[in-house]
């Protein structure tokens, strides 16, 4: 079989695959697409509080998804426990 050509050669079609501007804007570095002005201007400020339980509601999410992980963990475990205790 014949081993076909590869092409060492990218070609750009100039499409955005992810837009990094965000973090870009984060570490002090300029968008290269120019409208960081209407982006900032159409972003919301949150109050401490708003802020506080928007992290303490993420947190909350985040344990009990944990916990549901724990609770199946034990019960495979506790099953598997009764079928080798059951063979004895």
């Amino acid at each position: 079989m014949r081993r076909r050509k590869t092409d060492t050669e990218a070609v750009d079609d100039g499409r955005t695959v992810a837009d990094m501007s965000y973090f870009a804007e984060k570490l002090g570095q300029s968008s290269p697409s120019g409208d960081s002005e209407a982006a900032e201007r159409d972003r919301e400020k949150y109050s401490r509080s708003e802020t506080f339980w928007a992290i303490m509601g993420s947190l909350a999410a985040t344990l009990a998804i944990g916990m549901v992980y724990v609770v199946v963990l034990g019960l495979v475990i506790l099953i598997m426990y009764l079928i080798i205790k059951s063979r004895m």
